[in-house]
């Protein structure tokens, strides 16, 4: 039955999470890239219609600056859904490039020990491991309120290690793992079912106003 709810808990935290990242995708869509492009039709109408040669190098100017704010802004969006750089340097990589453009966009000290993992983990695993740096980092910043995130990925003789600490208030995992409606910590049974999934291990010790400690292992695929 626990486990029943504790899947039933997974898909609708799933569903909501995919809500969210719509209306996130939605309303950037709108509200930046859409203004962007309203801006650069004005100033293309100013070129077009202005005889002035200062008020057409200032379209221009103001036009150029609008692109390269717009591609930039493009580029992070699609990172924030799927990092090119997981496929094309490899899950270390991309643990560092995350975890410290999170830490500065909350504004909080990050430290992140990462070395290449050798062939062993299958696309899936790589995705997952990813996955689960993103719901910690974000169960940090959500309720946390820490001053410092650490997070350590390291290869083992067996599998993969990741270590996702932080300095803030703390919880009691035991109750945080329980399922109870819309108050479970739904991000760590998220975390839980990724690694059971791949038959890992997940340790969280936590103290309060002393900070979290999340460990998970991840093993090797014997068969990559």
């Amino acid at each position: 039955m626990v486990a029943h709810e504790r899947l039933q808990a997974l898909s609708k935290q799933s569903m909501r999470l995919q809500e969210q990242e719509r209306r996130q995708l939605a309303r950037d869509l709108h509200d930046e890239i859409g203004q962007a492009f309203t801006t650069l039709k004005v100033n293309l109408q100013t070129i077009q219609r202005t005889t002035d040669p200062k008020r057409k190098t200032t379209s221009l100017n103001d036009s150029f600056m609008i692109i390269d704010q717009t591609v930039a802004r493009v580029r992070d969006m699609a990172l924030d859904l799927r990092p090119s750089m997981l496929d094309d340097f490899g899950l270390a990589s991309a643990v560092r490039w995350y975890v410290g453009k999170q830490g500065e966009r909350a504004g909080i000290r990050t430290k992140v020990d990462s070395v290449a993992i050798p062939h062993g983990l299958s696309p899936d695993a790589l995705v997952a491991c990813f996955r689960i740096v993103q719901e910690g980092v974000t169960n940090i910043l959500r309720h946390a309120k820490a001053s410092r995130m650490a997070v350590t990925l390291r290869p083992l003789k067996k599998g993969v290690k990741l270590v996702i600490e932080d300095d803030g208030i703390g919880f009691s995992p035991n109750e945080a793992m329980q399922v109870s409606g819309e108050r479970s910590h739904l991000g760590l049974i998220g975390i839980q079912e990724r690694i059971r999934a791949f038959n890992g291990q997940l340790q969280i010790s936590s103290e309060k106003r002393k900070g979290t400690k999340l460990s998970a292992m991840i093993p090797f695929d014997e068969a990559v």
